[in-house]
């Protein structure tokens, strides 16, 4: 079954509900966040897509949306109101909220892309299907039209997945990935100098710590790596402009 993930507002709850029973009964399979701010991250990994309830208390859950943008998961706005949208949200489509039949026609083509079945292996109790997910996400890489969203896959189940050995497949795949390219010059790096690798063309960008620390316009969320604060930043390989993820300490 096709699972979306819901993002509203406890002020939109009651309409929430109403679009839930609806998705539900056109055959989709909804996750939504509970009362754990964290818990949203689950959701959106396991799902194909984001119905997103747009109004004017809607940057609450800007988290979210900028998780579901560093995995690629396509986003479709219901529109509560006329609140513009952010530069750096990317939709798939805005739909009115009486239209559900052009919201289940919009989402129609998720049941059938090839990454929706595998995210019901990565997200399987029994790491050996993790594992085949792993694989699978791998040969997607392969193909130019779901490059860039299996490698964004990988590179959560590289970070987050909570059995080291499913994410040491995830990061092994992304290097033997990444070995196809040539190898890029490194200059001598300043303390304060990033350098991260693009997994979609082999580059490595460089980026100045403490501009993007600083630039409130890049997405970024705060994570826990063990017992430190980190800022996960996204900003985009300087020559594919793909979104690279990465993770700044800008508290040191």
């Amino acid at each position: 079954m096709t699972h979306v993930f819901m993002a509203f507002t406890e002020a939109q709850t009651s309409r929430a509900e109403g679009l839930r029973g609806a998705l539900e009964a056109g055959g989709y399979a909804v996750r939504q966040a509970s009362q754990d701010a964290r818990s949203y991250e689950a959701g959106i990994f396991a799902s194909a897509g984001v119905v997103l309830l747009w109004d004017e208390g809607a940057e609450v859950v800007q988290d979210a949306l900028v998780y579901a943008i560093t995995l690629k998961k396509p986003i479709f706005a219901l529109l509560l109101d006329t609140t513009p949208f952010p530069d750096w949200l990317t939709l798939a489509g805005q739909l009115s909220p009486d239209h559900v039949d052009a919201l289940l026609s919009a989402l129609g083509p998720l049941q059938d892309d090839p990454i929706t079945p595998v995210l019901e292996h990565l997200t399987h109790l029994h790491i050996p299907r993790r594992l085949e997910g792993v694989k699978r996400l791998g040969e997607l890489a392969e193909a130019e039209n779901t490059r860039e969203r299996a490698l964004a896959l990988l590179g959560a189940v590289a970070r987050d997945n909570l059995y080291q050995g499913v994410q040491v497949a995830a990061q092994k795949t992304l290097e033997q990935y990444a070995q196809r390219f040539a190898p890029q010059s490194r200059s001598p790096q300043d303390k304060g100098v990033v350098d991260v690798r693009c997994y979609q063309c082999g580059h490595t960008s460089y980026f100045n710590k403490n501009v993007l620390c600083g630039d409130t316009r890049l997405l970024r969320r705060q994570v826990w790596r063990g017992d430190k604060a980190m800022s996960e930043v996204s900003a985009n390989c300087k020559t594919c402009n793909a979104v690279l993820v990465f993770d700044l300490d800008c508290g040191g």
